[in-house]
């Protein structure tokens, strides 16, 4: 009985001194200064010996960032890709679309001695041409009316095939249309007094 209270007061003693020094729990862990000394620390149960073991912290997963996926070389190609466009090749040969046309080219030589008898042996009138150079479509013209007078001038190939003859002076103009081996002459312009615009001409005889 003696024993056990002496035994107590020792304790109580122990208890006191501890706690005036400060003493720390065993187990237990103090904090530096700076962090926070609010945070909880986890304690097991005691084990056999009767000391507090802290539990071992469980550090947080880390999280790798996500790598793209890797085509060709790291780079996403895009779902579109644009495609370059080849030029068209060109044609080995072109036409001219804006040449000249050419100079139709004359079939016949209208050159030659048409005459009108009259029913006769003796010309009354007469139409001469005489072609100046192959293609150019000029022809020298003499125009010989019985009574009348005889004019001169130049014979030009139209495109509907007709000439148009001009000469003076006096000043005359007229289309000759040469059908076969006869001719007509007939006046468009004139400023001689016994040839009227309108007159025709023929020489029915032919070519000699």
């Amino acid at each position: 009985m003696k024993r056990n209270f002496h035994l107590t007061a020792l304790l109580l003693s122990l208890a006191l001194f501890c706690a005036a020094c400060g003493a720390r729990i065993p187990g237990g862990e103090e904090k530096p200064a700076g962090e926070d000394q609010t945070a909880p620390v986890i304690v097991t149960a005691p084990d056999q010996t009767g000391s507090f073991e802290p539990a071992p912290s469980v550090p947080d997963p880390v999280q790798l960032p996500e790598e793209p996926d890797a085509v060709d070389g790291g780079v996403d190609e895009p779902e579109n890709p644009v495609q370059a466009v080849q030029p068209l090749p060109l044609p080995e040969s072109t036409e001219e679309l804006d040449a000249e046309p050419r100079a139709s080219e004359e079939t016949s030589d209208l050159s030659g001695w048409y005459r009108d008898l009259q029913g006769t042996d003796v010309i009354y009138s007469e139409l001469i041409l005489s072609r100046q150079e192959e293609g150019n479509g000029l022809y020298d013209a003499s125009i010989g009316l019985y009574r009348l007078t005889t004019l001169e001038g130049i014979a030009q190939v139209q495109e509907d095939g007709t000439l148009l003859f001009v000469g003076g002076p006096p000043k005359v103009q007229a289309v000759i249309t040469i059908d076969g081996e006869q001719a007509k002459v007939e006046f468009t312009v004139s400023e001689f007094m016994y040839i009227q615009p309108g007159d025709v001409f023929t020489f029915p005889d032919g070519k000699a």
